[in-house]
C-alpha cells in the first residue's frame, strides 16, 4: 500500500498457499498507510514461509494495528521495519509457536507504546532514535529476547522486557528489564 492513508483500516491475510511463493511482503509506505484499525493474519492453512512487513513514513502503521501468526508445523520468521516518526506506535505484533519476531523500530517515537510479543519462540529488536521503543512491551516468555537500544539515553525508556533481555548499546535502560 502505497500513498497517504493507503491500506487504512483494511485487513491484510497473508496466507501462502502456492508452493512457489518464498514469502510475504506487506509495504506500507506513506503517511498513515496501514494505520487505524488494521489486522494482518497468517492462518495455520498457510505454507511455512518468512513475513516482512515494512511501514515507513508518519504514522504508518500507528493505531489499533495487530499481527497475528498461527502456529504452523514449521517456525517461521516474522520482520517487521517501523521507519518513521510514529511509524508504529500503539502497534500489537504477535507470533504463536515457536516463530521468531524481529522488530526494527527507527525515528522518533517509531514504536513508542507498541507490543512485541513470541512467547515460545526467539524476539529480537533493534531501537533507534528518540524515545524510539519509549513504554513498549517486548515478551518471549519462553524463547530468547535481545534487544539493542541505540542512540539517546530515553530510546528504550519505561520499556518492559519480559521475562528478561539481553540488553545493549548507548540508550538500554537497565531499569526497564522485569
Amino acid at each position: 500500500r502505497i500513498g497517504k492513508d493507503a491500506g487504512k483500516d483494511e485487513t491484510f491475510l497473508l496466507d501462502v498457499l502456492d508452493d512457489n511463493t518464498l514469502g510475504a511482503l506487506v509495504v506500507c509506505d506513506g503517511e498513515a498507510s496501514c494505520s487505524g484499525n488494521v489486522d494482518f493474519t497468517m492462518t495455520a492453512a498457510s505454507k511455512a514461509v518468512p513475513v516482512a512487513i515494512v511501514c515507513c513514513k508518519k504514522d504508518a502503521c500507528k493505531g489499533n494495528v495487530g499481527l497475528t501468526v498461527a502456529d504452523l508445523a514449521t517456525p517461521i520468521d516474522v520482520n517487521v521495519h517501523c521507519s518513521g516518526e510514529s511509524s508504529c506506535e500503539d502497534a500489537v505484533w504477535t507470533v504463536a509457536g515457536d516463530h521468531k519476531l524481529d522488530g526494527y523500530c527507527v525515528g522518533e517515537t517509531a514504536c513508542k507504546a507498541s507490543r512485541w510479543s513470541a512467547p515460545q519462540g526467539e524476539a529480537n529488536g533493534y531501537c533507534s532514535g528518540e524515545s524510539a521503543c519509549e513504554d513498549s512491551r517486548w515478551t518471549a516468555t519462553e524463547g530468547r529476547l535481545t534487544m539493542f537500544c541505540d542512540s539517546t539515553e530515553d530510546t528504550c525508556d519505561d520499556a518492559v522486557f519480559d521475562p528478561y533481555a539481553f540488553c545493549s548499546g548507548g540508550g538500554a535502560d537497565r531499569k526497564s528489564v522485569v
